[in-house]
């Protein structure tokens, strides 16, 4: 389940310029890895995202925090018995995007 929520409001000093917010949460429940003999028990997990920036007509800038609470979580097997691990989700990500359209 993924649950998104965004808000865009004018700059008054630039025409035609906006700034916006952006929250992003996405829920998975707890599942089983495979349906095999030995397959794995993973527990659910929560990840919410940020997004904050200016955006013009050509330009935009964001400002980004990816897994902003850093949970731990696997999003699945590598394989099944003995010798399987487990598909790590990333660590928390911060950044910043420029993109200029032509």
């Amino acid at each position: 389940m993924s649950t998104v929520a965004d808000y865009e409001h004018p700059v008054p000093l630039f025409d035609q310029t906006n700034w916006f917010l952006r929250a992003e949460h996405s829920f998975r429940s707890s599942f089983t890895s495979a349906v095999t003999p030995g397959s794995t028990e993973l527990e659910g997990f929560n990840v919410v995202n940020f997004r904050a920036g200016l955006r013009a007509r050509r330009y935009e800038v964001t400002a980004f925090v990816e897994n902003a609470f850093d949970a731990l979580y696997a999003t699945g097997t590598t394989g099944t018995g003995p010798d399987s691990g487990l598909d790590v989700g990333p660590t928390r990500r911060f950044g910043l995007i420029a993109t200029v359209a032509f």
